[in-house]
């Protein structure tokens, strides 16, 4: 796959020389970044699944997901397939918005391997695009040019993309530059319309990985603040109205987030809570693999390199705010931008691990080096800003155009996985799903005896009798809805295989009957017992107050945003006939 984007790289170089020197026809940046992001997702569209990462795996999340939204469940918290058949409320915990993208791409036609591929294919440029329009209207073409490449060449880009195929941190990469964008518009301008982008904005991102938009909150909050305080007019309406969007976003991605919080107590998070860190500190500086050009070992090992390039740019950015090489207006907001790269790197450090273990909610991020998305969207930004400073003199322009060349070729062997299997397909991911060994998540409910079921394996069977005797005949099931026909010949145990979690209910000749989870030997199952005779059983899973209520929060969000709009419009309107009266 190297000599094929090597190819493609020599085909698109001729291709601007051509264009530029033979034809005289001016190139326009945007489309040119365009064409350069199109090379690292060539590979995307081989045939198959990903030899190691985590593609095979969203894939099976995708699938579950997909057949809750055909089900009618439009806010899927439940896999009934999770947890050998017992199942888990995977969905309540993990982000959602990568599994609606794909549902909708295999609902119009695609496979789910195609629908993610697509997910990932579009997402990449989109980074890209949205760093461009960011730093555009701020620095101008060439630096917004400069940020993007350095944005999309950044290792952990395209470690994301192609080795760890993390979809969730792959969006958020095309998000964050948007939420910076509307950020600034909101305090800079007090536009309505960068209020209501925003506020969307931070709700997808929240969607997409909650973990990251804990820290993006953050960053976007300090950032806004230091904007406003920069600002000249420093207008505390507009302040406001940077909260009101935040805010406001937040609350509309309540249905999520909040059941996470008050849910969180009822499941096994095993040692999810110990923040991981990256040893040693060199590889956060070099590569070990193809000396230093590749980032992923023949073991599937990764490499968490910040990029040999930012590094140089951002040894150059202190160097030239030393010398006063950069504007003054862009001095503070350079020193902000290291400030803030500097932290990031220095919470990826284990010398951090008391600030983790301290502060509340980050203690789930997982992996530190989570913040080297944040690095690599700082380092973009200080090269924009170099930019700014070297496009004045042509003798230096050699050098931005070089640092950009170094930044793409120094990345080449890493456009792509390295092996694809062709025979993995939809159906065989299928087949794994449904009758594959036993995998316990941190997502199971905290009662489950997982010593015993890890040796008893998959349920093969929907309900089983405990003890007594009994016929039974299943009706109808779903992810969330079981119905048995049951006539008890005596008096008789029954366990449902699914594993109880607030939100499940037992009815019984349609009135609430009351089950156990707690019975030895079958922890964490449902369990019931039945004097002789013939009954309807139901077991569902409903939504519980808590989910009710943000439900409701995200709905009076969604209204508010909608009358926000519908004020702005009809605001515009009003202003648009009294100019044409005039």
């Amino acid at each position: 796959m190297a000599l094929v984007n090597g190819a493609l790289s020599i085909l698109l170089i001729l291709g601007i020389v051509v264009f530029k020197y033979i034809l005289k026809r001016k190139v326009n940046l945007f489309y040119l970044l365009i064409l350069i992001s199109i090379l690292p997702i060539v590979s995307i569209s081989r045939l198959g699944s990903y030899e190691s990462g985590g593609f095979s795996d969203y894939l099976k999340f995708g699938i579950s997901f997909y057949n809750s939204l055909k089900e009618g469940i439009f806010v899927p918290q439940w896999d009934e397939l999770r947890s050998a058949g017992y199942g888990s409320p995977i969905f309540m915990f993990m982000y959602i918005l990568p599994f609606y993208i794909t549902s909708f791409f295999h609902f119009i036609g695609f496979t789910f391997i195609d629908s993610m591929k697509i997910l990932l294919a579009l997402s990449f440029p989109l980074s890209g695009l949205s760093m461009y329009g960011f730093v555009k209207g701020w620095l101008g073409k060439v630096p917004a040019f400069v940020a993007s490449i350095f944005y999309l060449f950044t290792p952990y880009h395209l470690v994301d993309l192609h080795f760890r195929t993390d979809i969730g941190e792959i969006l958020s990469f095309a998000l964050l530059p948007i939420q910076f964008l509307s950020t600034k518009k909101i305090i800079e301008t007090g536009s309505k319309k960068w209020i209501i982008v925003g506020a969307i904005n931070i709700s997808v991102l929240i969607l997409s990985h909650h973990a990251i938009s804990l820290a993006s909150i953050f960053l976007v909050c300090t950032y806004g603040v230091t904007i406003w305080t920069l600002s000249k007019r420093k207008n505390v309406k507009y302040l406001w109205l940077f909260i009101f969007s935040t805010v406001l976003g937040i609350l509309f991605s309540a249905f999520y987030w909040l059941p996470i919080i008050f849910e969180a107590k009822n499941i096994f998070w095993g040692n999810y809570g110990n923040i991981s860190f990256i040893e040693p500190l060199t590889m956060f500086f070099y590569s070990p693999w193809r000396l230093g050009l590749l980032f992923q070992g023949p073991k599937g090992e990764l490499s968490f390199i910040v990029g040999y390039i930012h590094w140089i740019v951002i040894i150059l950015s202190i160097i030239l705010l030393a010398r006063s090489k950069i504007k003054e207006k862009l001095k503070p907001i350079t020193i902000y931008f290291l400030i803030t790269l500097t932290i990031s790197f220095l919470m990826m450090q284990e010398v951090s691990k008391p600030i983790w273990n301290f502060i509340p909610l980050i203690n789930k991020f997982q992996f530190s080096y989570r913040l080297l998305l944040f690095m690599s969207f700082f380092s973009a930004i200080i090269a924009g800003i170099i930019a700014t400073v070297l496009i004045k003199y042509k003798k230096t322009r050699i050098i931005l155009i070089a640092l950009c060349f170094f930044a793409i070729s120094t990345t080449l062997l890493n456009w792509g996985h390295r092996r694809l299997i062709p025979t993995i397909n939809d159906s065989y991911l299928i087949r794994e799903l449904t009758s594959s060994s036993p995998i316990f998540e941190v997502t199971i409910p905290k009662w489950a005896d997982f010593a015993h079921l890890e040796i008893e394996g998959r349920s093969t069977t929907h309900i089983d009798i405990l003890s007594g005797r009994a016929e039974i005949k299943e009706t109808f099931r779903n992810s969330i809805r079981h119905e048995y026909i049951i006539h008890a010949y005596t008096k008789t145990t029954f366990r449902e295989n699914t594993f109880y979690f607030p939100g499940w209910n037992l009815e019984v000749n349609n009135k609430q009957y009351p089950f156990m989870y707690d019975k030895e030997k079958y922890q964490g199952i449902i369990t019931f017992s039945l004097p002789s005779g013939l009954y309807k059983i139901e077991v569902t899973y409903s939504d519980t107050l808590i989910t009710n209520v943000s439900r409701i929060i995200s709905a009076l969000s969604v209204i508010g945003i909608l009358f926000y709009a519908f004020h702005k419009l009809k605001f515009s309107s009003r202003c648009i006939q009294s100019r044409q009266i005039e």
